[in-house]
């Protein structure tokens, strides 16, 4: 994997900047062909774009170099060790909804008919989008 990944960067595909959209993966494979997925190799998963990781973390890739059995001994593959083992996971959407919640609660605290009325809208949103799914957002609103 690392000589697939410094090819890459010697192509001069080193740090491609990619839309977080086309980042995401999302592995959506038919029943009869998992067997194929099983037998892939993770090399196989190495693109140029998976060096967008070593440059959105300010990872050094001169590690790669070297043989990993070398590794543990590498100043630039220890300093990317702890700052990947530092990460924190975090929900976006989440968040997000956490934060609109926060301001309309704070903003619609005094007015109860507001308030009614808000949830009286996210109520009737939930029933048209019972989901987030792409085919439940691409139906249209209903007109009044």
């Amino acid at each position: 994997m690392a000589s697939k990944l410094l090819s890459f960067q010697e192509q001069g595909n080193e740090f491609e900047e990619i839309d977080s959209e086309k980042r995401t993966i999302k592995a959506n494979i038919p029943l009869e062909e998992i067997h194929l997925f099983f037998n892939t190799q993770l090399d196989h998963f190495i693109t140029p774009s998976s060096l967008y990781f070593f440059k959105r973390f300010k990872l050094s890739t001169d590690f790669l170099k070297s043989d990993p059995s070398m590794w543990e001994q590498d100043l630039s593959f220890l300093k990317g060790k702890n700052i990947v083992r530092n990460l924190r996971v975090v929900n976006d959407t989440a968040e997000r909804g956490v934060k609109l919640i926060q301001y309309y609660s704070d903003t619609i605290r005094k007015d109860e008919k507001q308030k009614q009325y808000l949830l009286q809208i996210i109520s009737e949103c939930r029933k048209i989008y019972p989901d987030v799914t792409k085919s439940t957002l691409e139906k249209s609103l209903p007109s009044t």
